[in-house]
């Protein structure tokens, strides 16, 4: 294979360019991730920013304060419906069939029938606005691994909150167009820590 090294230059002199090159590169790569590191809820712009957009959601959520509880009871109810479903196939996670999988208007109806089949009214699925449906592998319990990793997700315009409902029932929500981020990346932390199993789940499970 060539890769642009002639088999004939393997000199010291070649060795010590070599050896050259490679400090430069991993001192530049070294520079680079420290500068692209993301900004955490510790920086004060971060914390400035989160402090704008809650209190612009508040304002928002009490001036559409039935809008709100619609969406957030419609998430509570499908939220309600794969607890139930975890409950009947020993925790393990609806999965998609393969052939769904690439196709997102597919994947809509299989779990439009899915949650249907199980108990939840179809005005609740088709009501505005969408809704994104996280997917976990098929080991038991993986959907409770996250604490922090939301189960349903109930997707806002400009003019809206996204609002997303947790693995134990409580909501959150984003809108960053409610608030000027800060510049650059930077990482909320939602939780990465396992959220508490019920124990007629864990039963259902068979873990301990």
């Amino acid at each position: 294979m060539n890769d642009g090294l002639r088999a004939d230059v393997y000199t010291p002199t070649f060795v010590m360019t070599t050896t050259v090159r490679l400090v430069i590169f991993l001192v530049a790569s070294l520079g680079l991730l420290w500068a692209e590191q993301p900004l955490t809820e510790k920086d004060p712009e971060v914390q400035k920013y989160l402090k704008e957009r809650d209190e612009a959601i508040g304002k928002f959520e009490a001036e559409h304060a039935a809008e709100v509880k619609a969406r957030i009871d419609r998430l509570k109810k499908i939220h309600a419906v794969i607890y139930h479903y975890l409950l009947e196939h020993q925790g393990i996670w609806p999965q998609l069939p393969q052939e769904v999988r690439v196709n997102s208007a597919a994947t809509r109806n299989w779990w439009k029938e899915l949650l249907i089949h199980h108990g939840l009214a179809s005005e609740e699925w088709d009501a505005d606005p969408p809704v994104g449906i996280t997917g976990f592998d098929s080991e038991p319990l993986t959907a409770y691994r996250w604490r922090g990793q939301p189960w349903v997700m109930a997707f806002g315009a400009e003019s809206w909150p996204t609002y997303m409902i947790l693995p134990d029932g409580s909501i959150a929500k984003d809108a960053p167009a409610f608030a000027k981020p800060p510049p650059g990346p930077f990482v909320i932390n939602r939780g990465n820590t396992p959220a508490t199993v019920p124990e007629e789940l864990k039963k259902a499970a068979g873990v301990k």
